[in-house]
């Protein structure tokens, strides 16, 4: 949706068919219709008296309905026209009326249409169907407008969360967009620029509330539906894509607050990971995308529901074994590049996030068979110890200082360090410029129907006798992993597999208790 200005322009576009419509939306929003007593006959003049909420209330739904009928002579200017309804005196006064009387109206347009949605157009007549073509279309038109008033409402201040708040509007978007799933498998993307103002209006509704009675409301398919529309692009290549990827990362931290970091939680599921898991191309698709996004974006909300997410993530034995390990060190070094530039007083609530997410990495991921980046961590962490930082942060620091991964010893002893390869390493692709990283196949079958409960994928095969693979480099954060060659998995998987490695000399490196 272009953004225009909020001051309209009477002579834009089709000169003669803009000029009418602006004529007609000034007689309608500017002028009142009177029955004059003494000639008997109706007269239009200037308003001169508040208007009652029955006024407005027919005044707001003829506005809508002439910009449907103008719909595309309008064109691109359909947010110049939805702002110019803002500032007429009438709608100011009664704002929180027409408000609710917009979110009545969206809720009537989406449930006729999820109604005509659900109809068999194999048994409609000719005429029925067209009707109900109609009918939809006339709907979506009202959906579109509707959104672009609320997006224009919204930008002004943040008396439309409140609102929304009040009156279900969790619980109206997300009704919102399983329209939008069921318009979507009906014709296809035509209609994805009608919803783009409701994904941004649902996310920062819940980035200021916890709903946590109202999530229940959401169905599975509004889940699946943003993840198969998921694709790996940042958000300069793909606005849309990115308001999608954003919005399962606020409905995740929504479902932390009802489930915790537990996928399934007594009778409460968190259904964005638990879509994750049964379906792994979900999972790859979207930590890729966080990947990409992660090591560029600058928005401080996002991080933080980057790292809760990922805190889930590898907090979870369900999880925490699919991250690819090239991802893993990609993130250690970010988390590293972030600890060094927070502010320490000013954003003692955010380096909380990123050091619990690096102790869970450290302790329950397969980074802690690596000794990857050991220097430069014991090096932040205790640059962060030496500050004037709280004591729960420092309580946070020295836990993640006494973790195992920091003892050289316990890194030499380890008797199973083969196992290592068998976890999954994907190739590792130049964050700048971005590239489309390849993923694994998917892993496991989703069941079409959602089991109460799940299990993990089947193990990896053995390993092969021989191990063969080419270091790949990331030059932004000089990282070098071992790849494990695919090919000859299968052909060599009855080969015996090698010796333990003979434990490496001891090293001089202080030794962290």
């Amino acid at each position: 949706m272009n953004e225009v200005s909020n001051q309209p322009s009477k002579n834009v576009g089709d000169i003669g068919s803009m000029k009418e419509f602006w004529e007609l939306a000034d007689e309608l929003l500017y002028t009142k219709l009177y029955y004059d007593e003494t000639t008997k006959e109706y007269i239009t003049s200037w308003k001169q008296t508040e208007t009652t909420e029955s006024e407005i209330n027919t005044l707001l739904v003829s506005y809508i309905a002439l910009i449907s009928k103008y719909r595309e002579i309008v064109g691109d200017h359909l947010g110049e026209v939805c702002a110019y309804l803002l500032d007429i005196e009438s709608y100011q006064k009664h704002r929180e009326f027409c408000l609710r009387k917009m979110l009545s109206l969206l809720i009537y347009s989406v449930d006729c249409n999820l109604n005509n949605l659900e109809l068999n157009c194999d048994v409609l007549g000719g005429e029925i169907l067209r009707e109900v073509n109609e009918s939809i279309s006339m709907n979506e038109q009202f959906i579109n407008i509707i959104g672009c008033i609320m997006i224009k409402e919204h930008e002004r201040d943040n008396q439309l969360m409140n609102i929304l708040k009040e009156y279900q509007g969790f619980t109206v978007l997300s009704k919102v967009v399983r329209n939008y799933a069921a318009i979507t498998k009906r014709t296809g993307d035509i209609y994805t620029q009608n919803y783009s103002p409701y994904l941004i209006l649902w996310f920062d509704l819940c980035k200021d509330n916890n709903f946590v009675d109202e999530i229940d409301n959401i169905y599975e398919d509004e889940i699946i539906f943003l993840f198969d529309k998921l694709k790996v692009e940042t958000r300069i290549e793909d606005e849309v894509n990115y308001i999608k990827f954003r919005l399962l990362l606020i409905l995740n931290e929504q479902y932390v607050y009802q489930c915790g970091l537990k996928v399934q939680n007594g009778k409460k599921t968190n259904l964005v990971v638990y879509q994750m898991v049964r379906k792994i191309q979900y999972f790859q698709t979207f930590t890729e995308i966080l990947v990409l996004n992660f090591n560029r974006e600058m928005d401080t909300i996002d991080q933080i529901l980057m790292m809760k997410y990922l805190y889930v993530v590898f907090s979870n034995e369900k999880t925490n074994r699919l991250v690819y390990l090239n991802d893993v060190k990609i993130i250690v070094d970010i988390i590293i590049r972030q600890l060094y530039d927070i502010p320490i007083k000013a954003s003692s609530y955010i380096m909380d996030i990123y050091l619990r997410v690096l102790k869970c990495m450290l302790t329950k991921t397969n980074l802690r068979r690596h000794s990857y980046k050991r220097e430069e961590l014991v090096a932040v962490l205790e640059y962060l110890r030496g500050e004037d930082v709280n004591e729960h942060t420092r309580r946070l620091i020295d836990r993640c200082l006494q973790c195992s991964f920091f003892n050289p010893l316990t890194y030499a002893n380890t008797q199973d360090n083969r196992s290592e390869e068998l976890l999954p390493i994907r190739k590792v692709t130049p964050l700048i410029p971005p590239e489309r990283s390849h993923s694994l196949p998917q892993l496991v079958q989703s069941p079409q129907p959602s089991p109460p409960s799940f299990s993990l994928p089947p193990p990896p095969p053995p390993p092969p006798s021989r191990l063969r693979g080419r270091e790949s480099s990331v030059s932004s954060l000089s990282t070098s992993s071992s790849q494990t060659s695919g090919q000859g998995l299968s052909r060599l998987s009855s080969a015996k597999p090698p010796p333990p490695p003979p434990p490496p000399a001891r090293t001089t490196s202080r030794r962290i208790v």
